[in-house]
């Protein structure tokens, strides 16, 4: 491993106005592991993955104007504390900027393997979704897991206006070239079971902060018409997107990460609605049409997952429509207004529109 805790140069992608990946330029196998942060799913940012690795390193160089020193990417004077903090896990191989004021780094070890993951928040939120994540990961490691597994915590420290996190990384994790929703379920029962109660409705934490957040008249409703009936209330990842499940290769058992909005209070299906509506929500070219077809293509399965927690299958399109409000809340508290997010919006609204139709 080279003396140096950061990788000499980066390369700027997808642009250098624009960048939100900082890929080492130290050589083709380091910048090759920082493509592992860009799980591409569909078949353009396939193919966007296999030019940038296979023409390395002219495409990064022409889309990064040239290769950046870690200087240019932080800014931050607590850059050389967090370089040192990490020292012991490996030396900074690549980096993330999922949005401003967090920053996700692999760590490389002394045998060029990613050894660990290291998670910044310099923002108030993203220091506040650190710590929610490293006391999930702690609640979570006290528990024997059977059917996946989540990275153990090697360190956490909150210093000077910043949070950060040290996550193990096993050696050998990949992810899927395809998704079974019927595999996942098994992972989605065990989270959800972790922590289990039953009350009515009006009385779920998970459904007043839907309530308080968003308001307007739905809500309302719903709760006129369900207020006392008993609900299922459990544990949710409540971000069970693709890109944050992969496979263990050494063990076989799904690997969930970014668990920094886990809650053990939440109404039933929510992981399952996310893991099935958020991926066709940021493919361009999905219509609400399209979306509308696939989610009823998984209706049947979630409605067999109602009748296992004793509820009437009746009682779908409501929760559907809570998870709808709750995620346009959600993306309007957390969510970067970007061109992407502002396109999920959009799709999200039109969705309710067609759902809150049968509520009212």
């Amino acid at each position: 491993m080279k003396k140096n805790t950061a990788a000499e140069k980066y390369f700027a992608l997808p642009s250098r106005k624009n960048p939100k990946f900082w890929l080492s330029a130290d050589g083709k196998s380091t910048f090759k592991k920082g493509l592992f942060f860009y799980p591409a799913f569909s078949w353009k940012a396939k193919m966007k993955k296999w030019a940038l690795l296979n023409s390395y390193p002219i495409l990064a160089w022409i889309f990064s104007h040239g290769k950046h020193s870690i200087e240019e990417l932080m800014g931050h004077p607590l850059l050389s504390e967090l370089q040192t903090l990490s020292r012991p896990c490996g030396r900074w191989a690549n980096l993330y900027v999922p949005r401003p004021g967090k920053i996700v780094i692999q760590l490389e070890g002394r045998d060029g393997k990613i050894s660990a993951y290291m998670k910044i928040g310099i923002q108030e939120k993203e220091r506040a979704l650190i710590k929610r994540e490293f006391q999930a990961l702690k609640w979570l490691g006290e528990r024997e897991l059977s059917n996946f597994e989540v990275p153990r915590v090697l360190e956490y420290e909150e210093k000077n206006g910043t949070s950060s996190l040290i996550l193990s990384a096993p050696p050998h994790l990949f992810y899927p070239e395809n998704y079974e929703l019927e595999k996942l379920l098994p992972v989605v029962r065990e989270i959800y079971f972790l922590k289990f109660a039953v009350k009515p409705l009006k009385e779920s934490g998970h459904f007043q902060k839907i309530k308080k957040r968003a308001g307007g008249e739905i809500p309302e409703k719903i709760e006129h018409l369900l207020a006392d009936q008993p609900f299922p209330s459990g544990c949710l990842h409540y971000d069970f997107k693709p890109w944050n499940i992969m496979v263990n290769g050494e063990t076989g058992k799904f690997f969930v990460i970014d668990w920094e909005f886990f809650t053990q209070e939440g109404l039933p299906l929510w992981d399952l609605f996310t893991f099935v509506l958020q991926p066709m929500l940021l493919t361009r070219g999905a219509s609400v049409d399209k979306i509308l077809v696939n989610l009823r293509h998984h209706f049947p399965l979630m409605r067999e997952e109602l009748s296992k927690l004793d509820l009437d299958e009746g009682i779908l399109p409501f929760l559907f429509t809570l998870y709808l409000i709750d995620s346009i809340a959600f993306l309007e508290n957390y969510g970067h207004r970007d061109k992407r997010t502002n396109m999920t919006l959009r799709k999200l609204e039109e969705l309710l529109r067609e759902y809150e139709k049968e509520i009212l």
